[in-house]
């Protein structure tokens, strides 16, 4: 697609109003004088904004233009005056000392103007002179100072009207590719937020089926283990019946004992009251036995050494730290330019506003200037001398000692 969407040619200038700076929201009005082999000798390069390139447009179409031109024709005079101008603009001091555009440390002014023509049904007039930049951050021109270059374009009134369908159309068709590109972008964002909570649903149903699956196995466990319990009861209740019976039947034994003890004691009485009665009475059975167990009772009790308990760990309850790094992301930024370009130790800065009115420092590094071919960076710093700019762009958020945000330009431009 060309660049130039229309073309006004004289025989000693020539008018191209090109769409190389839409993508900042700026339409480009470039003035040229040429020698007779129709070779460049200067130039004047006006940048207007879209809504008021096709609000000129517009009246062009709607014929206030005309009736204007019309009206300042009859008031008379060799040179009928302007009826549409472009309003102040132009290059700030900073800027075109940078660009080379002037040495003196002045801003640049530059204008262009719709007049009546005298020879021609109209004329299209581009002046470039000194200026200073007012309060406002507007370039004003200054008081008395002479034009330095005058590009003069005369312009029939077809050639007119073509110049605004041009336009016209051009911001149309432009607008309407950014806002189908944003719908289709919401649509896709859209899309994926539906397939994002499809899956979640779908996770969390298969999270409640393993879940009840777990806790049915755990009844199942459950009654299974209820069941070994009732018969192990079981099995201790016969246990405990038949060591009850056996205690039972120890018991009878014992007294079976007993009575023969008794018995046995009885006998040795009537056997010891029959013998003669010796020095020293020998001590019964049963106070042997008795001497023994006291014996027994009055020894010392050795207990087993303590086995050696292998040590605790001690918990002492810190973790090591191991260190990190922390992602940096990149994302996609629509800006709008506040300042002008300056030069740091680290590259390029710009202050700019994001779409939430966030006010951000964007730093192009050398890298990322180097990486970029040198006519795309000449062309973007040539747009932000146009004042406010419109511009999207990648990149990634780096923090500032100072506490302000800045973002690192990556690509996109």
């Amino acid at each position: 697609m060309n660049e130039a969407i229309f073309e006004a040619w004289s025989r000693k200038s020539f008018l191209k109003v090109k769409n190389t700076c839409f993508g900042i929201g700026k339409v480009l009005f470039s003035f040229v004088n040429i020698d007779g082999n129709k070779r460049e000798t200067e130039h004047i390069d006006c940048y207007l904004d879209m809504d008021e390139a096709g609000a000129f447009a517009r009246e062009i179409s709607l014929g206030f233009i005309g009736r204007r031109a019309e009206a300042s024709r009859k008031e008379g005079g060799q040179y009928p005056k302007a009826v549409w101008d472009s309003g102040l603009g132009g290059v700030s001091e900073q800027k075109a000392a940078q660009q080379k555009l002037r040495t003196d440390g002045k801003a640049l002014s530059r204008i262009f103007s719709l007049a009546p023509g005298s020879k021609s049904p109209y004329i299209m007039t581009a002046i470039a002179r000194p200026g200073h930049t007012d309060e406002r951050g507007l370039i004003v021109p200054e008081n008395g100072a002479a034009p330095e270059i005058t590009v003069r374009v005369p312009i029939d009134d077809k050639a007119l009207r073509t110049m605004a369908f041009a336009i016209e159309s051009s911001i149309m068709a432009f607008r309407s590719c950014e806002y189908n590109a944003w719908f289709r972008e919401e649509i896709e964002k859209a899309q994926e937020k539906d397939r994002q909570q499809r899956e979640n649903r779908s996770r969390q149903r298969q999270e409640q089926y393993q879940s009840r699956q777990q806790y049915q196995n755990g009844q199942g466990q459950n009654m299974q283990n209820r069941q070994q319990y009732q018969n192990g009861q079981g099995q201790n209740g016969q246990g405990r019946q038949q060591y009850q019976n056996g205690q039972g039947q120890n018991g009878q034994g014992r007294q079976q004992y007993q009575n023969i003890q008794g018995q046995n004691g009885q006998s040795r009485q009537q056997y010891q009251n029959s013998q003669p009665q010796a020095a020293q009475p020998q001590p019964s059975v049963q106070q042997q036995a008795q001497a023994r167990q006291q014996a027994v009772n009055a020894q010392p009790i050795q207990e087993k050494p303590a086995e050696a308990q292998a040590p605790s760990a001690v918990n002492t309850g810190k973790v090591t730290q191991f260190p990190g790094t922390t992602a940096r992301v990149q994302k996609r930024y629509n800006a709008k330019s506040v300042s002008e370009l300056r030069q740091s130790k680290a590259g390029w800065i710009i202050k700019c506003v994001l779409d939430g009115n966030e006010t951000i420092y964007l730093l192009f590094t050398h890298d990322s200037v180097s990486a970029m071919s040198k006519a795309r960076w000449d062309e973007f710093c040539t747009r932000t001398s146009a004042g406010t700019l419109k511009f999207h762009f990648v990149g990634e958020e780096v923090p500032r000692t100072d506490g302000k945000k800045q973002i690192v330009y990556a690509s996109g431009l």
